[in-house]
């Protein structure tokens, strides 16, 4: 080990290049106050600007589409238990050529 004994360790320094250190002004603490009663006491104009929608009409129309969607495959999938489901894979696998075939499941073993 004494080989390794002269390496130096940590990150590599090079020349010319210094690195640059936060400066923290004096009113800080001040800001830092002053920050806690705004959060406080919303102002009124931030209010209305947290409420409107800038979202265009066809943004909107789209997002609508897209939960319906979801609620429709989430209600499809509600419906069928899991037999349903294994009975409905294998009614799939029976119709398709044998070049695809796979074994059939069964839900009791």
């Amino acid at each position: 080990m004494s080989e390794y004994e002269s390496v130096q360790r940590g990150a590599l320094k090079l020349k010319g290049v210094k690195k640059k250190k936060k400066k923290r002004s004096k009113g800080e603490k001040k800001s830092s106050e002053v920050e806690k009663v705004e959060e406080e006491q919303p102002a009124i104009g931030e209010s209305l600007e947290a409420t409107r929608d800038t979202r265009t009409e066809a943004e909107k129309r789209f997002e609508k589409v897209q939960e319906e969607r979801e609620r429709a495959r989430i209600e499809k999938a509600a419906k069928m238990t899991y037999r349903d489901q294994v009975e409905g894979f294998n009614k799939k696998l029976a119709a398709e050529p044998e070049h695809f075939d796979l074994p059939k499941v069964s839900h009791t073993k």
